[in-house]
């Protein structure tokens, strides 16, 4: 009697194990409930969990802005595809790089894509180049994602950034009268290997600077450094630790400041030893004409990377107000936008594209860009520096910007 009670005992506690186990697999699930009001739980549900686009691109038209082509996209909440309007100005490109963590200098490894008709078809690494080189009607924007991200959701928060910036429902002056757009998704090796969240961002957040080797010489294919890069969470440590890479030598570009990249981070969730070795040196980085940070004051993971270095609450936060106030005369001056407002608490790609702020700055980045090349054109006289006729607004306290 009593071997029966513990057999039927034991099996309800299989039962029980089973349940949490299949609980905590599905927790990333759009439906899932949390299981407790915890930084991790929350977090987990943030991350597992691609945003919605906003809209449709049925105003953006009124700009002049006709659609060329569209592509579909998969969407989990709600769960459907959701179709994508590309302009007819913009070209498209997909750079796969899933790979390249395991042999960073070999840049042969990367794939590219370029979307036709809807569809992505192959392409190379040279044709991305030389289109870069040949047609400077396009501005050449690179975007690398973040963490928990696959090749399939690489593609499609790509665009929804693209959408959300660029496209927007209610597009303003700055949105009507941008630029044509070459603008390329940046995919590395990011999707979840573990089934925590802790242990799971500890592997992409040491992982991701070795992606920036790769990204450091995939920029390097590059005729020039006209072009805006911009990344989100952990997409923003492999871009700094692709232009502090030390194959990238400053030397080769001068004095020149048209020659120089204009950086945009949002959401940057850095690894705490990336942080504190590396991220104080971005302002004296030759190969950088501006770097802007958008960070949400609120948002739940960048808590989290700092917690786990234990440092105090938003340390690096403070670290980039610290470059802001001092990087005024600096090689490359920082900005720090506080756009808790707009993000809130979820670290979301939606959450940040979508904010007016991160809208504004990104296009009028753009808008430079072209404005550079424009001038450098023009300047064959020799002239080796132009200013900007919109310099970025020191944002070092941490003010909200109104644009």
């Amino acid at each position: 009697m009593n071997q029966l009670f513990i057999d039927k005992a034991f099996s309800k506690l299989l039962a029980l194990v089973a349940s949490l186990t299949l609980l905590t697999f599905y927790v990333s699930d759009a439906t899932a409930q949390e299981i407790d009001g915890s930084l991790v739980s929350l977090l987990e549900k943030d991350w597992a969990v691609p945003s919605v686009f906003a809209g449709d691109c049925s105003s953006v038209v009124e700009c002049g802005d006709v659609c060329d082509q569209q592509v579909l996209t998969k969407n989990a909440c709600p769960k459907r595809d959701e179709v994508v309007c590309i302009s007819a100005r913009d070209d498209v490109w997909f750079v796969n790089a899933r790979q390249s963590h395991l042999c960073p200098e070999n840049v042969s490894q990367i794939q590219c894509y370029r979307l036709r008709n809807g569809v992505w078809e192959s392409s190379s690494l040279t044709a991305l180049t030389q289109d870069h080189a040949s047609d400077k009607s396009r501005v050449t924007f690179v975007y690398a994602h973040g963490n928990r991200t696959d090749e399939g959701w690489a593609k499609s928060r790509g665009l929804q950034v693209y959408k959300t910036v660029f496209r927007p429902t209610e597009p303003t002056v700055e949105v009507c009268v941008r630029p044509a757009l070459r603008y390329v998704i940046f995919a590395w090796k990011s999707e979840q290997e573990k089934l925590r969240l802790l242990p799971d961002y500890t592997v992409k957040s040491r992982r991701s600077p070795v992606v920036g080797q790769s990204f450091g010489r995939f920029l390097s294919q590059f005729e020039d450094r006209k072009m805006v890069l911009c990344g989100f969470s952990l997409g923003a440590q492999v871009i700094l630790a692709g232009l502090s890479d030390s194959e990238l030598d400053a030397a080769e570009i001068g004095s020149a400041n048209l020659n120089r990249y204009k950086v945009a981070l949002l959401a940057p969730a850095l690894d705490p030893d990336f942080v504190w070795n590396c991220l104080p040196q971005i302002q004296h980085n030759m190969l950088i004409e501006r770097t802007e940070v958008f960070v949400s004051l609120t948002d739940r993971a960048i808590k989290l990377a700092e917690k786990l270095a234990s440092k105090t609450p938003r340390a690096w936060v403070a670290v980039f107000q610290e470059l802001g106030q001092s990087s005024h005369d600096s090689a490359n001056p920082v900005s720090l936008f506080d756009v808790t407002e707009d993000a809130g608490k979820r670290h979301l790609t939606e959450s940040y594209a979508s904010s007016s702020c991160v809208i504004s700055r990104l296009n009028k980045m753009v808008a430079e860009v072209q404005h550079f090349m424009g001038s450098s054109r023009d300047n064959a006289d020799g002239s080796d520096r132009v200013e900007s006729q919109t310099p970025a607004p020191s944002a070092g306290n941490l003010e909200a910007v109104e644009e």
